[in-house]
């Protein structure tokens, strides 16, 4: 497959140039008839999927996503291993580049296309919520692109959830009043509902604390000393991303 046209464009990439991600995702698990163990595609999985997704088409991407290899190497734990893979391919080829969730999220938020980013979200969650972040932080620095509604949510609740289980208890006593009527169409009590499920709680003896005292600005100064710094996160995800 290693066959190109006048364009230097080979089979996978003509199939994807024409919007035929069905016909990239079967390229992507033919062997050689000889062997029937060697992969004919010289392509990584996800940098076909990164291809599929900044031509734009979004059904193309949708097929290649469908795929098995595909999915496999966007599953948790994988970006470690293709990074260490991609390090040592560096040495011999200098022009190689990285592929992982991280890059092809990052593509999809450019892009602007959400629904790719949701279906990868569903396949691994944790690192698609730190991929969409590092994305959208990324975009703001450039000033480029605005991302998507919901992206930009999912983008704002990761620094959240990364925090979340030091500021639960805080939000708890903070918000005793909203959470003691039940307010069950409060996301808030939803999310702390869950945290302590069925126990019951002195919400008198709750409201006397003194974070629940303590003036909103006062309040919102002191959760700022524990929020990551968007710097120092960005640092360290850039050695998922950049190398």
């Amino acid at each position: 497959m290693s066959q190109q046209d006048a364009d230097g464009l080979d089979a996978v990439e003509l199939a994807i140039h024409s919007g035929h991600g069905e016909l990239a995702s079967c390229l992507l698990e033919q062997r050689d008839p000889a062997t029937h163990s060697r992969l004919l595609c010289v392509h990584y999985p996800l940098k076909v999927l990164e291809l599929a997704i900044e031509s734009m088409d979004e059904q193309c991407a949708r097929d290649v996503l469908a795929n098995k290899r595909v999915m496999n190497h966007l599953r948790p734990g994988k970006a470690e291993r293709l990074n260490l893979i991609a390090r040592w391919t560096q040495r011999q080829t200098p022009s190689k580049r990285l592929y992982n969730i991280f890059t092809c999220v990052g593509a999809a938020v450019r892009c602007e296309m959400p629904s790719i980013v949701q279906s990868i979200f569903k396949i691994n969650p944790d690192e698609t919520r730190r991929a969409v972040w590092y994305a959208v932080y990324k975009l703001q620095v450039r000033a480029s692109v605005t991302p998507a509604h919901e992206v930009q949510r999912m983008a704002r609740s990761y620094l959240l959830n990364k925090l979340w289980s030091q500021i639960s208890a805080i939000v708890l006593l903070r918000h005793h009043e909203l959470l003691a009527r039940h307010e069950h169409t409060c996301s808030l009590y939803e999310r702390i509902r869950r945290w302590r499920l069925y126990e019951r709680r002195d919400w008198d003896a709750i409201a006397s604390h003194p974070w629940t005292t303590v003036p909103s600005d006062v309040f919102s100064r002191i959760l700022s000393f524990l929020l990551p710094s968007e710097s120092e996160e960005a640092r360290s995800t850039a050695s998922m991303v950049e190398f």
